[in-house]
């Protein structure tokens, strides 16, 4: 049996209260959505977990929109201001089996502790071989960051990528803050 605390699980609870602290957990909405790179039509994106969930807000899943319908093959960003649409390519060799996928905006790479803004975390996405991984984020403060998303195989805290796992980040800054930014798609690579 799960604890529960304020309808949360115990483990997105404390990992919330850590972006709370770290990063502005509550401030922070987030949207998932999964699609197959020889199909525009969308899958079914995992649960957002702590600090990707808003607090209490909660995450729906759904296309950011673009590209032949809901999802898009790279998804344009029609969400509101100050929101952040991120696509990672998940690779053809991609042999992972996701317990949960880390998402973060930071002023600086590699990550090296809880993200500057935007943090999601989705539990057990449905990720295979050959699609796009698309995530909005909203409510982003004024700032350049840099985008970086982990799919990982076990959960944990801290959620760390361990060898064998997936990660990418973009190469360039985008500026948040402001109108919806759609960045650029991010490539998965295997964690040696």
């Amino acid at each position: 049996m799960q604890s529960k605390f304020f309808g949360f699980g115990m483990g997105t609870f404390v990992l919330c209260v850590a972006s709370v602290l770290m990063a502005g957990c509550g401030d922070d909405t987030t949207k998932t959505d999964t699609t197959s790179s020889s199909s525009s039509s969308s899958g079914a994106g995992g649960e957002a977990g702590a600090g990707g969930a808003g607090g209490a807000g909660g995450s729906s899943t759904g296309g950011m929109g673009g590209g032949g319908g809901a999802g898009g093959s790279a998804g344009v960003c029609t969400g509101a201001d100050k929101t952040v649409c991120a696509t990672f390519n998940v690779p053809a060799d991609y042999t992972g089996t996701p317990a949960q996928f880390i998402f973060g905006l930071y002023k600086a790479l590699p990550p090296a502790g809880p993200p500057d803004a935007g943090f999601a975390n989705p539990q057990m996405p449905a990720l295979t071989p050959g699609m796009t991984y698309q995530i909005e984020v909203t409510n982003i403060p004024a700032g350049d960051y840099y985008i970086y998303g982990a799919a990982l195989n076990a959960a944990g805290f801290p959620p760390t990528p361990k060898s064998g796992d997936y990660q990418g980040s973009s190469t360039k800054t985008y500026t948040a803050g402001g109108a919806a930014v759609t960045a650029d798609p991010i490539d998965l690579t295997k964690v040696p």
